[in-house]
Formats: C-alpha cells, structure tokens, sequence
C-alpha cells in the first residue's frame, strides 16, 4: 500500500529540468522531444513512397512547447496523433480544414471547467499549428485568443480556445503525442509559417493571432 500525504505539495519542474529528465532535444518543428516508443510491430499501409508501406503500430513522443519559441511550425502527417497534456501551460491546437476554410481550435490543458481538454485528436492529413496558448505566456492578458467566430468558413469552429481566465502563465507546455500508424518522416510534411499562409491565403486572418 501507498501513503500519500494530503499536503503533499505540487511539483513543478522548470523547462530546463524536464529537459535534462526526460531526455528531451530540439525538435525540428520547434521546441523539444524524445521519443518514448516505437512498436516492434508492424502493419501494411498503402504508403509505398517508403519502405514498402510499412509501418510500425505506434509511435509515442514527449513533446514541450518553450516560451523562447513557443509557436511550432505549420505541419501535416498522414497518420493521426492524439495529444495528452502534461504539465506546464495549456496549449492551442489548429487544425486547418483545407476544403472549407474553417479552423478547428482546441485548447489541450488540465481544467475541463474552462473548456481545456486533457488530450486532444489531430485527424490524419489535417494540416496543424501548436502553441502556447496566447494568453498564457508571460505578459499576455488572460482570455480568448483572437475572439474569432465561431463555425463560419474561415473563421472558427469547436468553441474550446476561450474561457481561460485564471490558467496562468508559464514557461513551457509538455504533452505526449501517440501517432496511429507510427511517425516517420516520409509521411510528415513541415513548412514555414509564411509559406503555408502564401499557400493558404483563406487562413490570413489567423498569422496575426500565432
């Protein structure tokens, strides 16, 4: 049996802790990782620009988002990736809908009550922005990034970025990312953020607001 005492006081590390801990390093599309599973076992894809199209079951990831560069660069997998939060700030994710212009905005992050969800689904081919969430990095007014529509074609849909009063800022954000089928680079596409902005003039609105 395990006795945990009820004042056991909340540990929170610093970035260069967890860095130092977990194993993390630079990511290429911003900010750190490490790579905590790849499974040994296998499935057939219809991916054959790579390895005969397979691929391995699952990949995990440790991934933080770090206030010196607290925006990711515009990427897109084949695969989905479901994202779990960890610790740290809450974190905006955009999923662009290429076809009808929408942005899908959920706030990854440990507070339900304010619309965060602790883990948060990419769909597979759905180009994607991380973040910080806005409001918490240091100096930022707490509140709802950008105060977009919602549902309107180039607008916003979902309605999770707001009501973020009181989450606080902080110097990093750290979740886990799970990729079904598993990560590999063949099936990853990464941008700069003004190309992907040059080569989708409908999301415009959204460059001020990163």
């Amino acid at each position: 049996h395990y006795f945990i005492q009820s004042n056991l006081r909340m540990i929170t590390p610093t970035k260069e802790e967890l860095i130092e801990k977990l194993g993390l390093i630079k990511h290429p599309e911003g900010g750190y990782f490490a790579e905590t599973l790849r499974s040994p076992d296998t499935l057939q894809t219809d991916r054959h620009h790579w390895n005969n199209g397979v691929r391995s079951q699952a990949t995990c990831i440790y991934y933080m988002q770090t206030d010196d560069n607290p925006v990711g660069l515009p990427n897109k997998n084949m695969s989905s990736i479901i994202h779990f939060y960890h610790a740290g700030a809450p974190s905006l994710h955009r999923f662009f809908n290429i076809e009808d212009g929408t942005v899908d905005e959920q706030v990854l992050g440990p507070d339900v009550t304010r619309g965060h969800r602790p883990q948060v689904v990419c769909p597979a081919n759905s180009w994607k922005i991380d973040s910080i969430l806005p409001s918490c990095r240091g100096g930022h007014e707490v509140g709802t990034p950008g105060g977009h529509s919602v549902g309107t074609p180039g607008g916003h849909k979902g309605g999770t970025a707001g009501g973020n009063e009181g989450a606080g800022t902080a110097s990093y954000s750290l979740w886990s990312e799970i990729v079904v089928p598993g990560w590999e680079m063949a099936d990853n596409e990464v941008i700069k953020t003004q190309e992907f902005f040059e080569r989708y003039p409908q999301f415009e609105h959204v460059k001020k607001d990163l």
